[in-house]
């Protein structure tokens, strides 16, 4: 009995293209993008997902069908185009972000907190009798004139 099932495979494959962006980015926006960076490297059977919602930004993927042999080329192209069309359109990629909130939850008292004390401007040094005392006498003595 003959098989009554033909399986044909053509050769190639799908590329993966995940791009990361904004919560505020319309979705069909961003979907409509893909589809023609895609179909501007002549791909087909193109299609577009939104892949993850995560912490900082929604993660779409485009999968256009490619040949095998024309695997990177294509994925080069493909990842420019999508570039080209977000620059074109002002939608940038997110980066992470964090905001990191500290909470003082032992409630410190005003006396545990130890005054400020002013710092002199300049500490003079220790200095003995003795230089003390030869100090005074050359301020005490007259200023000698220049020849002039």
């Amino acid at each position: 009995m003959p098989n009554p099932i033909t399986t044909i495979r053509p050769t190639g494959t799908f590329i993966a293209a995940t791009v990361s962006l904004g919560y505020d980015v319309s979705r069909k926006t961003i979907e409509k993008l893909l589809l023609e960076a895609a179909e501007s490297c002549s791909l087909r059977d193109a299609f577009v997902h939104v892949m993850e919602l995560g912490d900082s930004s929604v993660n779409f993927i485009v999968r256009p069908w490619v040949a095998t042999d024309d695997y990177w080329d294509v994925y080069w192209d493909v990842t420019r185009e999508v570039k080209m069309a977000f620059d074109r359109e002002g939608i940038s990629i997110p980066f992470p972000q964090r905001d990191v909130h500290f909470y003082n939850e032992r409630g410190l008292e005003t006396e545990a907190i130890p005054p400020a004390t002013p710092k002199p401007d300049r500490v003079e040094p220790a200095r003995s009798e003795t230089e003390l005392s030869a100090h005074d006498d050359a301020l005490d003595a007259p200023a000698e004139e220049e020849d002039g």
